[in-house]
C-alpha cells in the first residue's frame, strides 16, 4: 500500500473514532460563560455587526469584566446564529467540531514535516498519525470540545498550527505567508500571541546549523531574528487588545503568588496528560499562601527538568522532535501560567493548545526508546496503542455525559471541588430551576461563607428570597450585590425585574437604563424595558426601544411583537 493510501486510510479511521467518541456531544447545550457570550449577547444576532466585532470588544460578551478582543470568535458565533436563525446548540457544536477535525489534519501534516526535517530515519507517517490520534482522542480535550465558547481555544490553536506548518516551508516563509494564520490566531485568543515563540523554538531546535553546546547563543539569536515578524505582530495585536478591551478584568489578585502556583499547576497538567482522571469544569484550586513552599519548589524542579531535557534533545537528530514538542507544551502554557493572575488558578481546557506538543513528544520518544530493542513492530505494541485510544475514547464519552446537562455538570464540580463557591452556587441555580428552593438556599449560603464578597451569590439569594416572598431580605441582598459590583449589569437587571414585578416601575426603569448603558448588547434588560413601557402605554418610546433591539437582531420575536403593538396603538390614538 502506498504512503498516500496509508495516510487516507489511517485518517479515515481516526476521524471515525473521533466522531464516534464525540457523537453525543452535539446534543449538549449552552453552559457557564456561554450564557453571556452567546445566549444573552445581542451583538451576535446580526451580521450587520461584523465591523464592530473588530473595533468594539463589548460585542464579545454582555458582561463588561469578560469583554475581550476576540473578533474571530464573535464572528464565528454570529455566523452560526445566522446559519440556523437562532440559538441552536447543535449548530454551534457542529462548526466547532469541523474546525477540530481540520486541526487534526494540519497537526498530522505539521508533525510529519517536523520529523522529516529533523530525523529522516524515523517513520514520520506512523508517528504523525499516532500523535494525531493520541491528541484527537485525548480525554482532556473533551473539556474544550463540549464547551462552546471554548472554541476560542480550538480556533486559535488551529490557526497557530497552520502558521507553524507554513513557516516550515521555505517558499511560504520567504513571502511571510505564515503571518496570515498567525494573526488570525491572535484575533481568536490571546494564547496565540506566543506563536512567535513557537517559530523561534522550531528554528532553534529543528533547523541547522547545530552546535554541540547545550545552549547555543548564536542559534538563539538566529531563531529570534527569524521569528521577529510574528513577534512584532503579537506586540501590535496585544497593544490593540489593551487599548480596546478596557473593561476586561483578569479576576486574580497577586501576580507573584499566581506565578508561584503555576509550576505545581503544570505538574497537574503533565499528570493529566498520562492519567486524565480528575478533569473538572471548575476546580477549587487557589494560589499558594507564600512563594517558598514545597509545591512551588517541586514544581520548579519539574519545570527546569523539562527545559533541560528539551535543550538536550537538540543534540540528537532523532530526539529533536521530542525537544520541540516539549518546547511547544511549555511555550503554549505561558499565557495562562505566567504573571497575569487569572481568576482560575488552573483550568483543564487550557491544556488544549499545549497538549499538541506533548502528543508529538511522547510518540517520538516512545519510538526512539522502542527501536533499539526491536519492539516497534510487535503485535502487542499495536494492542497497547489500541488500548490507549480505546481508554481515551471511553473517557471522552464519560466527560461528554457529564457535560450533558447543567445538573450533571455542576454536580460533578461540587463533588470534585467542594470548596469551589462558584460551583456550589451554580449547582444551587440548577436546584432553584427545578423548584427546590430549600436545597438551592443551602448551596447559596455555603457559597456566601466561602466567597463573602462574591456579588453573584447575593443576586441569586435575592432572587430566591423574592420568589419565597421575603421581599425585605431580597431587596437588601440586591443592594449589597450592587454595592459590591457597581459595574456588573446583572446586579441591575435582576433588581430591576424584582421591582417591575412589584409595580415599582420608575425605580425599575432607572436600573434598566443603567444596565443598558453598562452593556448595550445584554438582551434581557432591553426586553424587560419593552414590557415596562407597554405597561405604561408609552407607545412612541416603546416603538423606539423595539427598533433599537431590531437594529441588533432583526429577527427578535419579542421586539417584533412590541413594535407591531406600538405601531397599532400609535396609529389608533
Amino acid at each position: 500500500m502506498s504512503n498516500s493510501a496509508k495516510t487516507i486510510l489511517g485518517f479515515l479511521l481516526l476521524l471515525t473514532l473521533v466522531g464516534f467518541s464525540y457523537r453525543d456531544h452535539f446534543a449538549n447545550g449552552f453552559y457557564f460563560d456561554d450564557t453571556h457570550t452567546i445566549q444573552n449577547n445581542l451583538a451576535i444576532r446580526s451580521l450587520d455587526n461584523v465591523a464592530s466585532f473588530f473595533t468594539d470588544p463589548r460585542t464579545s460578551s454582555a458582561l463588561p469584566p469578560n469583554q475581550s478582543f476576540r473578533p474571530l470568535v464573535t464572528l464565528s458565533l454570529a455566523l452560526d446564529y445566522a446559519a440556523t436563525g437562532g440559538l441552536n446548540p447543535q449548530a454551534f457544536h457542529a462548526s466547532t467540531f469541523i474546525v477540530y477535525l481540520l486541526l487534526l489534519a494540519f497537526f498530522y501534516l505539521l508533525a510529519r514535516r517536523i520529523i522529516e526535517h529533523s530525523a529522516s530515519e524515523l517513520p514520520s507517517h506512523e508517528i504523525a498519525l499516532a500523535a494525531s490520534a493520541l491528541y484527537g482522542l485525548h480525554t482532556a480535550n473533551a473539556e474544550t470540545i463540549n464547551y462552546i465558547i471554548a472554541r476560542s481555544d480550538v480556533l486559535s490553536t488551529f490557526f497557530v498550527v497552520i502558521a507553524v506548518y507554513a513557516f516550515t516551508s521555505p517558499s511560504l516563509r520567504r513571502w511571510q505567508i505564515y503571518l496570515i494564520p498567525a494573526v488570525l490566531g491572535m484575533l481568536s485568543k490571546e494564547a496565540a500571541l506566543v506563536c512567535g515563540g513557537l517559530l523561534a523554538a522550531y528554528t532553534y531546535l529543528i533547523e541547522p546549523p547545530f552546535s554541540s553546546a547545550l545552549i547555543d547563543t548564536r542559534g538563539i539569536l538566529r531563531a529570534s531574528l527569524r521569528a521577529m515578524p510574528a513577534l512584532l505582530c503579537a506586540v501590535v495585536i496585544f497593544s490593540i487588545n489593551k487599548h480596546l478591551a478596557t473593561s476586561w478584568v483578569p479576576g486574580g489578585n497577586s501576580s507573584l503568588l499566581y506565578l508561584a502556583t503555576q509550576p505545581w499547576v503544570i505538574c497537574h497538567y503533565l499528570l493529566s496528560f498520562f492519567a486524565p482522571l480528575w478533569l473538572n469544569a471548575d476546580t477549587d484550586w487557589t494560589v499558594v499562601s507564600y512563594v517558598m513552599n514545597w509545591r512551588t519548589l517541586l514544581g520548579s524542579v519539574v519545570l527546569i527538568t523539562l527545559i533541560l531535557a528539551g535543550l538536550k534533545c537538540r543534540l540528537s537528530p532523532k530526539w529533536r522532535p521530542v525537544g520541540f514538542g516539549l518546547a511547544w507544551f511549555l511555550i503554549a502554557l505561558v499565557p495562562s501560567s505566567s504573571v497575569v493572575p487569572l481568576s482560575e488558578v488552573l483550568n483543564d481546557h487550557r491544556t488544549f493548545f499545549p497538549y499538541l506538543g506533548l502528543s508529538l513528544a511522547i510518540c517520538c520518544a516512545c519510538v526512539n526508546l522502542a527501536t533499539p530493542i526491536k519492539l516497534r513492530n510487535k503485535p502487542f505494541i499495536v494492542l497497547a496503542l489500541a488500548g490507549i485510544f480505546l481508554g481515551h475514547s471511553l473517557g471522552v464519552q464519560a466527560r461528554t455525559k457529564v457535560w450533558s446537562s447543567d445538573y450533571s455538570l455542576w454536580l460533578d464540580v461540587t463533588q470534585k471541588s467542594p470548596n469551589n463557591g462558584r460551583g456550589l452556587m451554580n449547582f444551587g441555580l440548577t436546584l432553584m430551576s427545578q423548584g427546590d428552593l430549600v436545597g438551592a438556599k443551602k448551596y447559596f449560603e455555603r457559597t456566601a461563607q466561602l466567597l463573602p464578597n462574591y456579588p453573584y451569590v447575593y443576586i441569586n439569594l435575592a432572587v430566591l428570597n423574592g420568589n419565597s416572598g421575603n421581599d425585605r431580605e431580597a431587596e437588601s441582598q440586591f443592594l449589597h450585590a450592587k454595592a459590591l459590583a457597581p459595574g456588573l449589569p446583572e446586579a441591575y437587571f435582576y433588581y430591576a425585574r424584582f421591582l417591575f414585578l412589584r409595580s415599582r416601575l420608575q425605580e425599575s426603569e432607572t436600573l434598566l437604563r443603567q444596565c443598558i448603558d453598562l452593556s448595550p448588547s445584554y438582551l434581557y434588560p432591553r426586553q424587560l424595558l419593552l414590557a415596562l413601557l407597554e405597561k405604561q402605554s408609552r407607545w412612541e418610546e416603546l416603538k423606539r426601544s423595539a427598533q433599537e433591539i431590531l437594529l441588533l437582531d432583526s429577527q427578535d420575536s419579542t421586539a417584533l411583537w412590541y413594535l407591531k403593538l406600538a405601531t397599532q396603538r400609535t396609529a389608533s390614538s
